[in-house]
């Protein structure tokens, strides 16, 4: 294209759409990644050639969100390790469900294990967290610390605290009514860790447990909770607003700000696996929904 033209009929503006990287790998009996690279040359060709020619606006339509949901890209992640310095490695995931279509309605294990290192790192009784905080589940391969962070952009500071019992049941009663009355699932479940529950398919709360470390549950009388008994918690700032999503959560009892987010806490969880070559996280219905 560029051999052919003529400096006078030169556009300021072309655009590019980089597709077919895996089916010319395919072609020439290549692995995919052969192919991504061989996209990446082309690339710096074109570049070169729109300063040559004088071309003052190039854009390129590189990456959909069809690839996104493929199994993870050697050349972005080389691309981020470039760009973003090379994150460290935490293990490798060789099993994880993937993020629920409706995050906020639907309970993921992924989401649970960000609790259950909350609960674990941070010492307390249980953990929570808002299920629409999870944005994304990374992919089997090597897990780094970016990888987990990109799971919850939306950077909070977490907190500890002790809430009521009352506190509690009300917190995951009126987000579950509230999410599955609404259009969209907002403002999503309560996700958590050392409790468990039962709710119908309306959002109604038809049973609550408070398991130990032993996994025993006691039961919670979910039409008169106790505001005497008490629990150590975790969870973020953003849960703890009087004037947010769960104004049951704000905090009335002395609490410690952290000056860190839930990826930390999943990080380090993670790390002390004791095989950490072979992480699976599976979803083990702490929440049903019947």
């Amino acid at each position: 294209m560029f051999k052919k033209a003529k400096r006078n009929y030169i556009p300021e503006h072309i655009a590019v759409i980089m597709d077919g990287n895996r089916r010319w790998a395919k072609s020439n009996g290549l692995p995919s990644h052969s192919g991504h690279k061989k996209g990446v040359e082309a690339l710096k060709t074109t570049i070169k050639s729109c300063i040559k020619f004088g071309i003052k606006y190039l854009t390129v339509y590189a990456f959909s969100t069809e690839n996104k949901n493929r199994e993870k890209s050697p050349v972005i992640e080389h691309i981020k390790d470039t760009s973003l310095g090379k994150s460290k490695t935490v293990g490798k995931l060789t099993f994880v469900e993937p993020l629920p279509d409706n995050r906020r309605i639907t309970p993921c294990g992924w989401t649970c294990t960000i609790a259950d290192s909350m609960k674990e790192e941070l010492g307390v009784d249980i953990a929570l967290i808002n299920s629409a905080n999870i944005r994304k589940v990374p992919k089997c391969g090597n897990l780094t610390e970016r990888d987990i962070m990109e799971s919850a952009p939306m950077k909070n500071n977490l907190l500890v605290t002790k809430i009521t019992q009352k506190q509690l049941t009300e917190a995951i009663k009126n987000a579950a009514k509230q999410s599955f009355s609404s259009q969209n699932g907002e403002p999503g479940l309560i996700q958590c860790s050392g409790v468990s529950y039962k709710i119908d398919k309306q959002g109604n709360l038809l049973e609550l447990n408070i398991a130990d470390k032993e996994g025993k549950k006691t039961p919670v009388d979910i039409n008169n909770p106790s505001e005497e008994i008490t629990y150590s918690a975790a969870y973020d700032t953003f849960m703890a607003q009087a004037n947010g999503e769960t104004p049951e959560l704000a905090p009335k009892f002395e609490v410690k700000q952290l000056d860190y987010d839930k990826d930390k806490t999943m990080t380090d969880y993670l790390s002390k696996m004791s095989d950490p070559n072979n992480i699976q996280i599976r979803y083990d219905n702490r929440i049903e929904i019947v």
